[in-house]
């Protein structure tokens, strides 16, 4: 348990949500995003086999972890491309140095 939050059960309510441009099979980033916080530590690798439109290498790069992503359709690249120069990457609490001068 996370505080007052319940663990994820077997069944999530995720709304879906267009991505313009995107190919046939686009899912929501909140569903992905659970998945790579609970699987794969800060700095880890994320492996996606499909790419697709690029999410998953988008929800892992905002997360501070690296990817790798395999997409064969060429169509698709310019599309990755595009969406993950937009991603703003998230800086832990944790990467910040806090100094205590109280002595």
């Amino acid at each position: 348990l996370d505080g007052n939050k319940r663990n994820k059960r077997c069944v999530w309510t995720i709304s879906t949500k267009p991505y313009k441009g995107a190919h046939f099979a686009v899912f929501p980033e909140e569903l992905i995003e659970t998945p790579i916080k609970a699987g794969c530590p800060l700095d880890g690798v994320v492996l996606d086999p499909f790419m697709g439109s690029g999410t998953t290498a988008a929800v892992a790069k905002r997360l501070n972890r690296n990817y790798i992503g395999i997409e064969l359709n060429k169509e698709y690249h310019s599309l990755i491309n595009e969406r993950l120069s937009k991603v703003k990457v998230f800086k832990p609490l944790t990467s910040f140095l806090i100094k205590n001068d109280l002595k």
